[in-house]
């Protein structure tokens, strides 16, 4: 992927009132709702800070 098009992911993100790897989490959520968090932080490979952080700035 080129870095232009990352840079442009970025900003729909903090458009629509999301910060990077937030999009991860909605998905896995989207996918299999219903889940705990520690099961969210397994699926998407982040620590349980990020996880937790992300999820309470959603």
């Amino acid at each position: 992927m080129h870095v232009d098009e990352v840079g442009h992911g970025a900003e729909i993100l903090l458009r629509l009132g999301l910060h990077p790897g937030q999009e991860l989490i909605l998905m896995r959520l989207f996918d299999r709702d219903g889940q705990t968090q520690a099961e969210s932080q397994q699926a998407v490979g982040l620590d349980h800070s990020t996880v937790s952080r992300s999820i309470r700035r959603m």
